[in-house]
């Protein structure tokens, strides 16, 4: 539990400070590579000559002695794109399959080699599974059971023995609020976490990469050799990693509470961390990185359906405001209304009470409008030359006469006895 604070022991006391993108190892389970953009390798994991054979020194180019043709074939094209990440198909020195995940940071092509242990007609399952999890969540029509479902394709995907849907309140503490159990386990549903659970560089991470798995809470971390990425002068930033070492005292956290392997999928929320999806397994467990993917892509929609709930939910409570604040305004300004249908219609309490402000037209043909905000009227001009006031409102605007008995708008004296009024947002029209 050290060098992550300069050589420091990460603790409770200090681990809010610990930089965890740039652990400086990754988890065994796969390898490592850094190249320059021009093909330069300046850093690899020590494990990497038993993943992929003979490697370059470090600084000189890769030639053909160096990897597969397929491993050669897919950083070449990882080279074309930096801006980008992708995921190739490979064979290994050794003729095994396996998954070569790509992405630029510092400037520098990280690729990192995976196993790819599933069989070929289990992968073709991968993408009409999720397909048909992605439809199952679609029809939620409530945020409780919209968790309560995605909370269950995720454990039925990824195969762990606990799956939760871990919601964020205001204050940065954390409840389960959605928990599904493939076992007799002791619930969690409804237990509530500290803010200090999850320091503010761990929400920043599950927001900027939001998939994490642990295959094996008691791996020993395989060091970079060497961690340094020579355009930075520090050490090599493995933020968006998939394999990268998770912080020793997450690794402690989840160990006694028994966990042997976890994976974490983020719901990320107008680029905020809403809440996450927390896998747990009581044995090592290595989930493929297909269905990391599909278990991703169902986090992505889940944050989607999630936004769109809560902006109908605020758009519902401004609502209800507006209309208790409107009800309140035309008690005030609205005696004596006088509805008058015209060809279009006309306009009432309703419309009144729903509109955010009203402009009206005095016999002047001067403009005031009437906001809820200050309940005060404010001239805007007058139309533009030889415009029909009750012509230029034209369809789905209302006309009504009414007197108005308010001391400040008689005291400025422009609103009179009669006056043509439209709702503010159904055309903004001339102001």
């Amino acid at each position: 539990m050290n060098d992550a604070l300069h050589g420091t022991a990460v603790d409770l006391s200090n681990c809010d400070r610990e930089a965890i993108h740039t652990p400086g190892s990754i988890q065994p389970h796969g390898a490592l590579l850094a190249f320059t953009s021009d093909g330069r390798l300046v850093s690899s994991s020590a494990n990497a000559r038993d993943w992929v054979g003979a490697l370059p020194e470090l600084g000189e180019e890769r030639g053909p002695q160096h990897f597969t043709a397929d491993i050669r074939a897919a950083l070449s094209t990882a080279m074309l794109a930096p801006g980008e990440s992708d995921t190739f198909e490979v064979s290994l020195a050794s003729g095994r399959a396996a998954d070569l995940s790509a992405h630029f940071s510092g400037g520098l092509l990280i690729a990192e080699f995976e196993p790819r242990s599933t069989p070929a007609p289990a992968r073709d399952k991968f993408a009409p599974d999720a397909l048909r999890a992605l439809e199952r969540i679609q029809q939620q029509e409530s945020l409780p059971r919209l968790l309560e479902v995605a909370t269950e394709e995720i454990a039925r995907l990824s195969g762990f023995d606990r799956a939760m849907a871990y919601r964020f309140h205001h204050d940065g503490s954390g409840e389960v609020v959605a928990e599904r159990m493939r076992k007799p386990l002791e619930p969690y549903i409804g237990l509530r976490y500290p803010a200090s659970d999850i320091p503010a560089q761990a929400r920043r991470l599950y927001t900027l990469n939001p998939l994490r798995l642990i295959v094996d809470m008691q791996y020993r971390p395989v060091p970079l050799a060497p961690d340094l990425n020579p355009l930075t002068n520090g050490p090599i930033d493995l933020t968006f990693s998939v394999l990268r070492s998770v912080s020793p005292i997450h690794v402690e956290y989840l160990t006694n509470m028994g966990v042997c392997a976890s994976m974490s999928v983020s719901i990320v929320v107008q680029g905020k961390l809403w809440g996450l999806f927390a896998c747990h397994h009581y044995s090592p467990h290595f989930v493929p990185y297909a269905v990391r993917m599909s278990c991703q892509l169902l986090s992505k929609m889940v944050s989607v359906l999630v936004e769109r709930a809560l902006a109908t939910s605020h758009a519902r409570t401004i609502t209800q405001a507006a209309r208790v604040r409107g009800r309140r305004l035309f008690q005030q300004h609205g005696r004596g209304v006088d509805e008058v249908p015209t060809r279009h219609g006309h306009i009432d309490q309703a419309h009144f009470l729903c509109a955010p402000a009203i402009d009206c037209t005095t016999g002047e043909h001067q403009i005031q409008r009437l906001t809820r905000a200050n309940q005060r009227g404010h001239a805007l001009g007058t139309p533009p030359a030889g415009h029909d006031t009750d012509h230029h409102f034209g369809q789905r605007h209302f006309c009504f006469r009414t007197v108005v008995h308010d001391p400040v708008f008689a005291s400025q004296g422009k609103l009179g006895a009669s006056a043509h009024a439209k709702p503010v947002n159904q055309r903004d029209g001339w102001k």
